[in-house]
């Protein structure tokens, strides 16, 4: 046994002292050598701060350094971050001169903290730069181009590095997207070496836990004796997040003949498909080794290059009933224990405070539309309209009106107005709910509707102001008096249009080099604004907000950034927008279609087809959301083909139904959900969460009952 694994065993059955963490301020001195530039990480396991190293006049230069404190992460075991740490030195110093890996450039400890120091790998986390290049990654290991064959030779690379390691008789068992280095000239490093385990020692035993949930094989999530088809596991992940942009969490945990079907209707090359589903299989023995990998990929890259066929999966689309039993096990899913409390009903995650924890979130109970209780509220009135079974929500429909009263009616005087995070949606749930005989239509409950939109915001968008509000009163006519609701529709449509800049615009804010804020979408944007107006000026025939609409929609089009027949946008700063509902093209091609469905002018049908066109950069196979995600895409699709009266969109919305269908979790048979996002507990909510996903596909198996959430 090596003396830093006898130090770590001798050191479990020790009370240690609990030391604080050093402060990571720049220009601090940490040791006798080195000196803090910036913190890298923080977090309750261990700080990650880069440091500037000065050991003699010839030796110095830039260095990482991890602080392990004692008592920090203690496992059951009684081992803590510091063993991890003393673990991972003896690997750099067994395998920095077999792979590409930081090299170990010492360690030591001070007040009780232990500090491991290593080079700093110049260059990018592989998930950086398969981030930065969106859906070009996906579709250049599809077509072979250059920017596939770059991904693909890291991926060679890595699984190469792995093969030595495994030959040392080394599990790394963290083998993500984020511990791997590409460094200038496209050379890979691996890092974070800390659960690695050794087969030859048996050592650490047991094995520190965890990893990254999605890639982890379900022997290692059990705390099995490593090995090494651990790591095969992870390249299975790898490969799948590359090939189709999904993280592999939304996917895993399946029987072998799910992932199986899974795999094979995302990736359309046959022998692909098989091993990836090989790499992933649940059972460890059925998996292939890193050489078979290694030598797939080179093949696969020769074809590719050469322009050789190669056999691709018939895709198995999921039937129109088949569509609606998904949608009735998605309603049946909402008030299990999944999304639920039995004693305070849905939660959602919390905003404010974010789970460092990788396996669970951080649960807050939200009465709103866009996180809340009243948006899972609005989607169960649409699904009772259409004819599904709600009925096992009662309980958690009755704590939803509950948490409503609790925090917006019983105080009045401190609820926040809007339409999605506000009062003003709430009072559209509530009206939803009522009409489809989902709660009482009783005098409390219209007396609420007019308590929730009185109050007015100071803000201009849809998400949080005025546009939001006058849309939620059109929403909330038939529960209004007349006079009233006029009288705050001519408001919100003066306010607005005397809020609209000369040139067309509104602007948001000023940035912090002093130039305009101005953004194009639709939920905190002038296209929302837009859509108010057009809403306002149709209803009242008011010139004035019709000519502000539309000095508005030139503006946005005198803006675009135009490709081949293509139109989009990008951020005041330059960035490319996610292609989604609330911020991106979609959800500016709704005021242009509402220009188009008032005015009928041939030019704003035509901006609608360059602005909808598929791929887009934006576009996010990871997100399911409405708000940022293919859900509030395949809604805004489906309203393009009512307004539009033409198929194509019907066809594209179908096409992401199809994936939505594909990457949905089935538990016990009875209960589907969907890891909407980036969580790691599904959520009810309708912006960010299940309902919202349940709602794309009810609008496209209803589309001529159900639209997009808050359109008139």
């Amino acid at each position: 046994m090596s003396i830093v694994a006898k130090t770590i065993i001798d050191q479990v059955d020790e009370e240690p002292v609990k030391y604080q963490k050093s402060e990571k301020k720049s220009g601090n001195r940490i040791g006798y050598n080195y000196i803090i530039l910036k913190s890298l990480k923080e977090s309750k396991k261990n700080d990650v701060v880069k440091c500037l190293y000065i050991k003699s006049l010839t030796r110095f230069g830039f260095c990482v350094i991890k602080e392990g404190t004692s008592g920090d992460s203690k496992d059951k075991h009684g081992r803590d971050i510091r063993d991890r740490l003393m673990w991972q030195e003896q690997l750099h110093a067994m395998l920095q001169d077999k792979i590409r890996m930081p090299r170990l450039l010492g360690s030591f400890e001070e007040n009780g903290n232990y500090y491991l120091v290593i080079e700093r790998i110049r260059g990018k986390s592989l998930h950086t730069v398969f981030k930065e290049g969106g859906n070009a990654v996906q579709e250049g290991l599809l077509s072979g181009n250059k920017t596939g064959m770059k991904f693909l030779d890291y991926l060679v690379r890595i699984v190469e590095i792995l093969e030595v390691m495994h030959q040392h008789q080394v599990v790394h068992r963290d083998v993500t997207l984020n511990n791997f280095m590409i460094m200038p000239g496209g050379k890979v490093a691996i890092i974070d070496m800390e659960l690695s385990y050794s087969l030859a020692a048996g050592y650490p035993s047991p094995p520190f836990q965890l990893g990254t949930i999605g890639y982890m094989s379900p022997e290692q999530e059990l705390i099995a004796v490593p090995t090494v088809k651990e790591d095969i596991f992870s390249i299975g992940a790898i490969m799948l997040q590359l090939w189709t942009g999904i993280s592999p969490y939304k996917l895993t945990t399946v029987s072998r003949e799910e992932l199986q079907r899974k795999v094979e209707f995302l990736m359309p090359d046959k022998l692909l498909a098989d091993l990836v589903a090989r790499c992933m299989d649940p059972e460890p023995e059925r998996r292939p080794l890193a050489g078979e990998i290694k030598n797939f990929l080179l093949q696969y890259e020769r074809d590719k290059i050469g322009r050789s066929p190669r056999a691709t999966v018939p895709r198995i689309l999921f039937s129109q009933n088949e569509i609606l039993d998904t949608i009735q096990k998605g309603i049946f899913a909402l008030s299990t224990s999944l999304m639920a409390d039995s004693e305070k009903g849905w939660f959602s995650e919390d905003m404010k405070n974010m789970s460092e924890e990788k396996s669970k979130i951080n649960k807050a109970w939200y009465a709103s539309f866009n996180r809340g209780a009243s948006g899972i509220i609005y989607f169960l009135a649409n699904a009772k309209r259409m004819g599904f079974d709600v009925s096992l929500a009662q309980s958690q429909i009755k704590m939803g009106i509950e948490l409503i009263k609790n925090k917006y009616i019983d105080r009045a005087d401190r609820h926040t107005p809007g339409l999605h995070f506000g009062s003003d949606g709430i009072a559209v749930a509530l009206v939803a709910a009522m009409n489809s005989g989902l709660i009482e239509n009783k005098e409390e409950y219209r007396n609420w509707i007019n308590q929730l939109l009185t109050d007015s915001s100071d803000h201009e968008d849809v998400v949080r102001g005025m546009a939001g509000q006058g849309i939620a009163n059109l929403l909330c006519a038939a529960f209004l008096k007349q006079e009233t609701l006029d009288e705050r529709l001519i408001q919100y449509a003066t306010l607005l249009v005397a809020k609209q800049d000369a040139e067309g615009y509104w602007m948001r804010s000023f940035n912090e080099s002093g130039r305009r804020r101005i953004i194009p979408g639709f939920g905190s944007g002038m296209s929302g604004i837009i859509y108010y107006l057009l809403l306002f000026g149709q209803k009242f025939n008011h010139g004035d907000s019709l000519e502000a609409a539309e000095r508005g929609l030139s503006w946005l089009i005198r803006k675009a950034v135009r490709g081949n027949g293509t139109m989009d946008w990008k951020s005041s700063s330059g960035k490319q927008l996610s292609f989604s509902l609330l911020e991106g093209s979609p959800g500016i091609s709704l005021s242009f279609l509402k220009a188009f469905d008032f005015f009928q002018k041939e030019s704003y049908r035509n901006t609608v087809g360059q602005i909808l066109v598929t791929p887009n950069p934006g576009l996010s196979f990871n997100n399911l959301s409405q708000s940022f995600g293919l859900s509030g895409v395949a809604s805004v699709y489906l309203q393009a083909a009512n307004v539009l009266d033409d198929k194509y969109y019907v066809e594209q919305a179908g096409s992401i139904v199809q994936f939505l269908c594909h990457v949905k979790k089935i538990k016990e048979e009875k209960f589907v959900h969907w890891f909407v996002e980036h969580e790691r507990q599904p959520v009810a909510n309708f912006m960010m969460g299940n309902t919202g996903i349940l709602h794309a596909l009810l609008q496209y198996c209803f589309r001529d009952k159900i639209s997009i959430p808050f359109l008139l």
